[in-house]
């Protein structure tokens, strides 16, 4: 059975390479992977001074489970440099978080965000002629 799932992609560090090196990296965990248009978007939280962001929402089936597919998130940010420190420091390689699995919200703070919100109009229009759906996404 095949799960689908949305994940956010977001660096303020060498930003278009991690953004490449992280979307080919996610695309060896899943069978079909969708990915918004990169936007610019200002530091949110804590460290506001933060260097602006590179963001982007992927979308896809895969045939791992969740728990899996969490580990291997975040495997792929330390194999592209981030520390556990990072994100406290403003510095941040990649971060890769799980927004929905099989329609179930898991960060609905960050759905309201915009480096999440000004992503989906352009992830609906790639995936609009799959089977591939977050109603929650787009309402």
């Amino acid at each position: 059975m095949l799960n689908s799932a949305f994940i956010s992609i977001g660096t303020n560090v060498d930003r278009e390479r991690h953004c490449r090196e992280a979307a080919d990296r996610l695309a060896t965990l899943f069978e079909e992977l969708y990915f918004s248009d990169p936007i610019e978007t200002e530091a949110v939280g804590k460290v506001k001074e933060a260097a602006p962001y590179i963001n982007q929402v992927a979308a896809g089936f895969t045939g791992l489970d969740r728990e899996t597919l969490q580990e291997r998130l975040k495997a792929i940010e330390r194999e592209l440099g981030r520390q556990p420190e990072d994100k406290g420091s403003g510095r941040v390689p990649i971060d890769l978080d799980l927004l929905i699995w099989n329609e179930e919200v898991l960060r609905p703070n960050d759905m309201r965000q915009d480096y999440v919100r000004l992503c989906l109009p352009s992830l609906q229009a790639k995936i609009s002629c799959t089977n591939l759906s977050a109603r929650c996404l787009f309402e």
